[in-house]
């Protein structure tokens, strides 16, 4: 299944042709990486794929299933938290419920009752479903 795909795409910056006629395509369960000078167009074909900005010329077709997401350069520092990895924010938005969860693994370890087992379990389920729909 493809991913995504460009179609001799185009892109100018000013009178500065950045990409010229790209074409490629991705499949699911491929691995890309994408390396080159400063100034040679890997951001601009980053914010392409995300829709932040539109091709001259070209088509590049993802399907509609299929997530996009971009962190660009410096992101931490703009965000004055020099010392976060991008790491740390992708987890970010999970964090609260990894601490709940880690809470009431302790908590499973203590000498409860049935009922306050029962409580908890269920409390872990649902936390643990929340989770898993944020994957």
């Amino acid at each position: 299944m493809m991913v995504l795909q460009f179609k001799s795409v185009t892109k100018y910056i000013g009178a500065r042709k950045i990409l010229s006629d790209i074409s490629l395509i991705i499949n699911k369960g491929q691995r890309a990486g994408l390396v080159g000078r400063n100034g040679c167009g890997k951001s601009t074909l980053f914010k392409l794929i995300v829709k932040e900005d539109k091709p001259h010329r070209g088509e590049i077709i993802i399907p509609e299933d299929v997530k996009t997401g971009y962190l660009p350069q410096g992101f931490c520092e703009l965000h004055n938290e020099p010392g976060k990895t991008v790491k740390d924010f992708l987890f970010e938005p999970v964090e609260p419920y990894m601490t709940r969860l880690a809470e009431l693994e302790k908590l499973m370890g203590q000498n409860l009752t049935g009922k306050e087992m029962e409580d908890i379990l269920k409390d872990y389920g649902k936390i643990s479903g929340e989770f898993e729909k944020r994957e």
